[in-house]
């Protein structure tokens, strides 16, 4: 169950707590904004991103596109929307002007602006990490019977958004840009299993379901998987978003917050409004 939580102005609300994150990509960043918001900081990546080679996945697009089986395109990131339009104009030209009569969802204002330079128009998400917004367009958009396609560079639909859509008979099919590995240097993430199994960190932010997924796979390897759970299930984990939430509750993991709006820095104003408002219940049930 996702607190219902105010907003809490207080910097220093984390007040010295060992705060985790899985973040990956921005690791320098998420240290610096746990540290402002008064935490001590362990920011250890679970995963890693490996590009893949698009040729064949822009070839069968472009094969889709030929036979008119692409009623939509989704691109929620830059880096998956850039990628794939390298792809086609080395090698898939005319799929490029086959998807200018393609309605195009764009995460944000970034992407685009990147598919504005290989002249497509796309309509953009008012906020990038709801799923929900994409699958109210993909209604709205395709007609009984339709399919997209969805380039993915990270997080994919969420599994509550592909069965909604399933059941107006509307499919999204992924187009990978890149694979999920474990990191290249696991004994970080090791090292947080055991911290965790052993009380350190008192709270957990999570900003993507993968992250958690790698850090309990990592811990099947180390045998120590069920005592991670039972770490897990003693500690306030805040998600950055609902496909975040989802995921986690797929796992068997509750997330006692959630970030509003779905950034990183939203993420750890989450955190310290929980964490201020659970001393805050402590100190009336105290007095």
């Amino acid at each position: 169950m996702t607190d219902s939580l105010p907003h809490w102005p207080d910097p220093t609300a984390l007040c010295g707590l060992h705060v985790l994150s899985l973040e990956s990509r921005r690791t320098a960043q998420m240290a610096l904004l746990i540290q402002e918001a008064g935490g001590i900081a362990e920011v250890v990546a679970t995963m890693r991103e490996q590009r893949l080679d698009l040729s064949r996945p822009a070839a069968d697009l472009a094969g889709a596109l030929q036979m008119g089986r692409v009623g939509a395109l989704l691109c929620p990131t830059v880096v998956g929307t850039r990628l794939l339009l390298r792809e086609l104009q080395a090698s898939q030209a005319q799929a490029l002007g086959q998807l200018r009569t393609v309605p195009i969802l764009a995460g944000h204002r970034g992407v685009a602006q990147i598919l504005a330079t290989a002249g497509l128009q796309a309509q953009v998400q008012a906020d990038p990490r709801d799923w929900g917004e994409a699958e109210r367009w993909l209604g709205q958009t395709l007609p009984e019977g339709g399919q997209a396609v969805c380039v993915q560079y990270g997080e994919g639909p969420p599994a509550t958004s592909l069965r909604n859509l399933a059941g107006r008979n509307v499919g999204v099919e992924p187009l990978p840009a890149h694979r999920i590995a474990f990191p290249a240097d696991p004994r970080p993430m090791a090292n947080a299993i055991r911290h965790l199994i052993l009380g350190g960190p008192q709270l957990v932010l999570v900003s993507s379901g993968t992250q958690m997924v790698h850090l309990l796979h990592y811990a099947e390897r180390l045998q120590l998987h069920t005592e991670l759970r039972s770490a897990l299930r003693r500690l306030p984990v805040v998600s950055i978003g609902p496909a975040c939430s989802e995921a986690l509750a797929d796992l068997g993991l509750q997330t006692a917050a959630e970030a509003a709006p779905h950034t990183m820095t939203a993420l750890v104003q989450a955190a310290a409004a929980l964490m201020h408002l659970r001393r805050t219940q402590d100190l009336a049930q105290a007095g």
